[in-house]
């Protein structure tokens, strides 16, 4: 535990050097300081150069360069801007986190996919029609080639698995910094105890949430930039500053490109700018001052869309009509992909129905078993109901409450319940799968309760930086006592390592040796993070034998064109 937590430490420090970077160079502002949030600002900068270089190169060459070049990014900074970050209670936060988070195990989807597509990453510059090995591979995640230029064996862990964690500590601590007396900002801190209590409560562990970390996953990272995303949203609905909007735009792009089901977020960049009190010169002020930043974004976006396009034939994987006509493409699987996707998500948990899309995407028939086996036995869902509940009686008890400060001003709040929550779940609801939609929930249950309290109350939040500190330390701890028995696991190296063994040799495409797991046997069927070419259905034969897929797969072909590899349909 102690390599890994230092490793995170190393790690944490880099990152702050790439947003330093970032900062100095693209972001014009007045005031020269780092900030615990500025992290978005490394990210995108990492992620836009990892999904480039693999354009020509695989990323293993570039890890220990890459953590060197931004530690001395960072010593520069410390001579260079003011630092606002609280490194003492960050790599405590950040040690928590570690000690009770230790002993998790991969969430199902990593070793189903996850592993692989850091893999092929990694080990091998981008692949032409990646999508014909296996349609999950084809989910191209900003957050995914962030983490695949970390992706190496170290000592005996991934440090890309655990990245994760910084995020999530960054957020905690980034609450603890002193700040005005802002909605936004004690939002945040709401946000942060709906998060920590619910794990601390939750009888799994430490609940569906922070179970995830330490998987090289996209649903969980994404509870962190929505949060922020909407403290800069309430942040810029108070102060109209510009900065507020340029992190808006930062970390809805990025959460974005790390997973589509947060395309809603888009809503709240245009009410900002509507409400803006003088949009055109707000606009100038943009483009003019930080166009720079905007250019970084936009590379960004064109080089996570260009990957897209090679890796499935598709612009957006797997909005089918943004699909071009491509040999390495498959426009069918992508179809089917998204009911798939559609129709899993829509089913109980039994999956009694899963694959019947008569039931579960052509008629409402999927509705009421899904409310009454899932929306109400689900917890976190039950969490936001609840929260509902207690606004609705805080709001019954105190009628006459109509102060700005609680309510910033009433048409943001009838934005939020009227127009922007409604059409988020609405979003929601095409694909109901609690994990698409974390990031929301935990923003709607913290935003309830703030106004709850608020309401009950109608006064200053009595929250200053000590008791905020008190608080949030107190849940950590609360979470570690919960996972007491990892005191046994200090002085204990990460372990990662997965049992290959039912991984099977099943034929050759062009001296490309295909392996599968065995699916007959009682060990595992999944690829892990094995190094060959491991596919979950006979790519060399074709057939139906991947679920129930209404059409019949056309074999694969492996050819290797100028040094890149394209996979494509017989």
């Amino acid at each position: 535990m102690i390599i890994a937590f230092l490793s995170l430490i190393i790690l944490t420090i880099s990152l702050i050097g790439y947003s330093f970077f970032v900062k100095y160079v693209f972001l014009n502002q007045e005031k020269k300081s780092i900030e615990n949030y500025d992290f978005i600002l490394g990210v995108l900068l990492i992620g836009t150069l990892s999904i480039f270089l693999n354009f020509f190169f695989k990323l293993s060459y570039f890890f220990e360069g890459l953590i060197l070049i931004g530690f001395l990014l960072y010593l520069i900074s410390r001579f260079t801007y003011k630092n606002n970050i609280e490194y003492l209670s960050l790599f405590l936060i950040l040690f928590l986190f570690t000690f009770f988070t230790y002993d998790n195990g991969l969430t199902y989807d990593s070793p189903l996919y996850h592993q692989q597509i850091l893999k092929w990453q990694s080990d091998n510059k981008i692949i032409f029609g990646l999508i014909n090995l296996e349609s999950r591979y084809a989910m191209v995640s900003f957050w995914h080639s962030f983490l695949a230029i970390f992706s190496r064996n170290l000592f005996t862990f991934n440090p890309a698995y655990l990245f994760g964690l910084i995020p999530f500590a960054l957020l905690c601590n980034s609450s603890l910094v002193k700040k005005n007396e802002l909605i936004a900002d004690h939002y945040l801190f709401f946000s942060i105890i709906a998060l920590l209590s619910f794990s601390v409560i939750h009888p799994f562990k430490d609940g569906i949430i922070l179970n995830h970390l330490g998987s090289p996953e996209t649903d969980i990272i994404n509870i962190v930039f929505f949060i922020f995303t909407f403290y800069f949203f309430l942040k810029f609905a108070e102060t109209k500053e510009v900065s507020s909007l340029i992190y808006i735009i930062l970390f809805s792009i990025v959460a974005m490109l790390s997973k589509i089901t947060y395309l809603h977020l888009l809503l709240l960049i245009i009410y900002c700018l509507i409400i803006s009190p003088n949009l055109l010169l707000l606009i100038k002020l943009q483009i003019v001052k930080n166009y720079m930043i905007y250019f970084l974004i936009f590379i960004a976006s064109v080089v996570w869309l260009v990957k897209s396009l090679i890796v499935s034939g598709c612009f957006v994987f797997p909005i089918y009509f943004t699909c071009l006509d491509v040999s390495w493409g498959d426009i069918n699987l992508t179809k089917y992909h998204l009911l798939e996707t559609k129709s899993w998500s829509r089913d109980t948990d039994l999956r009694m129905n899963f694959g019947n899309f008569k039931y579960t995407l052509y008629s409402f028939d999927w509705l009421m078993p899904w409310i009454t086996k899932y929306l109400l036995k689900t917890s976190i869902l039950q969490g936001l109901l609840l929260s509902f509940l207690i606004l609705f009686i805080s709001k019954f008890i105190r009628k006459s409450v109509q102060n700005k400060k609680i309510w910033i001003k009433s048409n943001i709040n009838f934005f939020i319940y009227l127009v922007y929550f409604p059409l988020s779940l609405l979003l929601f609801m095409q694909s109901p799968e609690v994990r698409y939609a974390h990031g929301l929930i935990i923003s709607i249950i913290a935003y309830n309760l703030l106004l709850s309290y608020k309401s009950l109350f109608n006064s200053r939040i009595l929250f200053n930086n000590k008791s905020k500190k008190i608080f949030i330390f107190s849940l950590l701890i609360l979470l570690c006592l919960k996972n007491f028995t990892n005191f046994e696991l200090l002085f204990e190296n990460h372990k990662d390592q997965y049992d290959h063994s039912n991984i099977q040799l099943i034929g050759k495409i062009n001296n490309y040796e295909i392996y599968k797991p065995d699916y007959s046997t009682n060990k595992s069927v999944f690829c892990f993070d094995f190094k060959k070419i491991c596919v979950y259905k006979n790519i060399i034969e074709g057939g139906k034998d991947y679920y129930a897929i209404p059409y019949i797969e056309k074999p694969v072909e492996i050819l290797k064109v100028n040094s890149y590899l394209f996979v494509i349909k017989k």
